[in-house]
């Protein structure tokens, strides 16, 4: 009975080990690029958690993955925590009500917010802030790196159904 209470702690914790692990992945310079192009993983662990579980931790989650994307993004320190806050709230939200915890779902959620990342991005950098070639970002590099990172929803989606699966069932921390 003593571990029930601390089953959700311990599945934030590992929540959190496991976004960290992906933003280190992220970040590392080689690891996981190709042909130039590098994968967001803080963004499929962040839908994927956000598939998982209600909308205040998926978007404690989200906004914890917005602020890792933040310090290496070098756009405005807060953006990305705001928007995929957001972004997780809404996808909580839509597999409660809408959608299933498919592995399609899953894909189509993930390059969703990431294709609306772009366009809110590309919004304010081409529309507001008036900066030459915003456009030709979307070719280069918004594009490949948001097909590389739907990519890894697959294996990142596993790991948190199963790390969600272990701690739902009653055998996972139980003791009985």
């Amino acid at each position: 009975m003593i571990f029930e209470r601390k089953k959700p702690k311990v599945r934030y914790f590992a929540y959190a080990i496991l976004l960290l692990l992906c933003f280190l992945l992220q970040v590392t310079p080689g690891v996981l690029e190709l042909w130039g192009v590098k994968p967001i993983l803080v963004v499929p662990a962040a839908v994927c958690i956000a598939m998982e579980e209600p909308v205040l931790p998926a978007s404690v989650f989200g906004m914890a993955a917005g602020l890792l994307w933040d310090f290496t993004a070098g756009t405005v320190f807060g953006y990305h925590a705001l928007l995929w806050l957001l972004f997780c709230a809404a996808v909580s939200l839509s597999v409660t009500f809408y959608l299933s915890r498919h592995w399609f779902n899953r894909f189509l959620l993930c390059f969703g917010a990431l294709l609306l990342d772009g366009v809110i991005k590309t919004a304010f950098s081409a529309l507001i802030w008036q900066e030459p070639g915003t456009w030709s970002f979307w070719m280069s590099q918004l594009l490949p790196a948001a097909g590389y990172t739907v990519f890894w929803c697959f294996p990142i989606g596993s790991l948190i159904r199963r790390i969600s699966v272990f701690f739902h069932r009653s055998g996972g921390l139980d003791t009985q």
